[in-house]
């Protein structure tokens, strides 16, 4: 403007500045590519909310941005962490993996009937095979899954087949 040596009445006009806002959709499936509802996604600095039936959610008025952190969860699976870039209407994919199941280990005792450790039996565990029992009579099934009713037979020349079941509840289980 210079120097002003009298008075003089200055117009400014101020414009608004106007934000854009974006829609960010995430896209949750599991490693098979299955959609998975009921998952909760954390835009960080924004809300969370809840997948659909799709695997979708969709979050509005999202503004322009290199980076937002969010974060993702759903009961039995692992937490997904990430960041999403928002330079218009955007749509994310999350692929979350199984959290990997506690396992059991389920230990067999033979012995006959006065109690002396049965070698070489034949231990067959259903969905898990067959272990042969060593001097001490013992034969271990590791990483077995909670379940209720497996089924077990145990069998060694000249002694009859022992059939039976039992539960892995949240614990070992040992069978004599």
């Amino acid at each position: 403007i210079g120097l002003i040596n009298e008075d003089k009445e200055i117009f400014i006009v101020l414009k608004p500045i106007i934000t854009e806002t974006y829609q960010v959709t995430f896209h949750v499936t599991d490693v098979a590519g299955a959609a998975l509802p009921g998952a909760t996604v954390n835009l960080i600095g924004y809300t969370s909310d809840v997948t659909n039936g799709s695997g979708h959610v969709t979050f509005s008025d999202i503004s322009f941005t290199d980076q937002i952190a969010y974060q993702v969860t759903l009961a039995g699976y692992q937490t997904v962490d990430g960041f999403v870039t928002v330079h218009g209407n955007t749509t994310t994919s999350v692929t979350m993996a199984l959290v990997a199941a506690t396992t059991y280990s389920v230990s067999f005792s033979i012995t006959n009937s006065s109690g002396v450790p049965i070698k070489d039996a034949t231990v067959f565990l259903e969905g898990y095979g067959s272990l042969m029992t060593n001097s001490l009579g013992s034969a271990v099934f590791t990483q077995v899954n909670p379940q209720n009713g497996i089924t077990y037979t145990v069998s060694k020349t000249p002694y009859s087949n022992l059939t039976g079941s039992f539960n892995v509840i949240n614990v070992n289980v040992v069978h004599n």
